[in-house]
């Protein structure tokens, strides 16, 4: 372990240790769920003697570390998707982050995750997020503190053109945007800005008709904004049908704000992942917010993970819509997951995924 731990130096080894062996039994049992991961701690570190109860009791103490709590989630976040975006292959390709949240419940205790993603190769890549603890819609001072929060760790996010879905819209949301200097992509309610567009019913009539139509106009918190409207006729829901969009890149064509917006949907992709095609987040199985924030920061890490070695392989992945994002997660994660069978093997992998020009000094 010693020639790989420079690589994380800042951190002291013993909590380096207990932070991989998670990251390890994550990806080995697909599950955040410490009364599963417990059963395969011996397994990882070689102690068949050593009883599951004081493995379980090592997990649980590293969730109440206070260094844990405060510090390490964040430094886990953030070398794992620094190391991501910083490399070369991912910088040029990177220009949207998409907002959407999740919801589910344990008990009587509601989990509602509102996640900043960024949009790499048709694929959500999350980078930040917050733990809301209620039902119902977030609100604008929830996403005013989910983009600073990010803002502090990775200062060229507004440089990324916002996409959203109708519940993040709103004067008091698109105002703050405007002031802050974000461009967006979000979708509208049939009837929203009526009044400021022109001919606004003339736009739906030719929508229905199966044309993607666009008109520029002016509101109170923006001078130059662009409509752009479709019609989905093959939706069941009648609310569903049309896809109004509301966007501050006004230069762009109508078919490439449309284009662009679709590209929303890989989050819900990534959802799936997290949850019932990956790493089932939802029997996570604590409500503390802190153990809880620990936790979705180690789910992140072994995600990327997966993601880093699926990119790698890619040339031999069907690239067409969806089938290309799930088929670069599960190969890579088929491939990681031989790793995380050792202290040594899984931070060469990491060495090698997250610093690739440095391999041949570390194998």
């Amino acid at each position: 372990m010693n020639k790989y731990t420079k690589e994380f130096s800042d951190i002291p080894v013993h909590y380096v240790h207990t932070t991989l062996l998670l990251i390890s039994c994550i990806l080995i049992k697909e599950t955040v769920n410490l009364n599963k991961l417990k059963n395969q701690v011996g397994i990882f570190l070689n102690s068949p003697t050593v009883q599951i109860a004081s493995h379980y009791k090592r997990l649980t103490r590293y969730f109440l570390d206070v260094y844990v709590q405060k510090t390490l989630w964040k430094l886990i976040l953030v070398f794992s998707i620094s190391s991501f975006l910083n490399r070369k292959d991912v910088k040029k390709e990177i220009f949207y982050l998409a907002m959407d949240g999740s919801v589910w419940k344990l008990g009587e205790y509601t989990y509602h995750v509102l996640v900043l993603s960024v949009i790499y190769r048709k694929m959500a890549i999350p980078i930040f997020w917050v733990n809301l603890e209620r039902k119902g819609s977030s609100t604008v001072a929830h996403r005013k503190s989910l983009l600073a929060s990010a803002l502090l760790l990775y200062p060229f996010l507004k440089r990324f053109t916002i996409l959203a879905d109708r519940e993040y819209k709103g004067r008091v949301w698109f105002r703050y945007l405007e002031e802050n200097g974000y461009t967006y992509i979000i979708r509208l309610c049939k009837g929203d800005y009526q009044v400021e567009v022109k001919k606004y019913h003339s736009l739906l009539k030719k929508a229905k008709s199966g044309k993607l139509v666009s008109q520029e106009f002016e509101a109170d918190f923006a001078k130059r904004l662009k409509i752009v409207i479709s019609y989905n006729a093959q939706s069941a829901k009648e609310s569903e049908k049309f896809v109004i969009l509301l966007t501050n890149k006004h230069r762009l064509t109508k078919e490439k704000i449309s284009a662009i917006y679709y590209l929303r949907w890989k989050i819900e992709c990534l959802f799936r992942h997290l949850k019932t095609n990956g790493f089932h987040l939802e029997e996570l199985g604590m409500v503390n917010p802190r153990k809880v924030r620990v936790l979705i920061a180690l789910v992140i890490a072994s995600f990327l993970l997966c993601i880093l070695e699926g990119v790698k392989t890619k040339q031999r992945v069907k690239k067409d819509n969806e089938s290309f994002y799930e088929s670069v997660f599960r190969i890579g994660y088929g491939k990681v997951v031989f790793y995380a069978t050792s202290i040594d093997k899984i931070i060469k992998k990491i060495t090698q995924l997250t610093n690739p020009n440095k391999t041949q000094n570390t194998t």
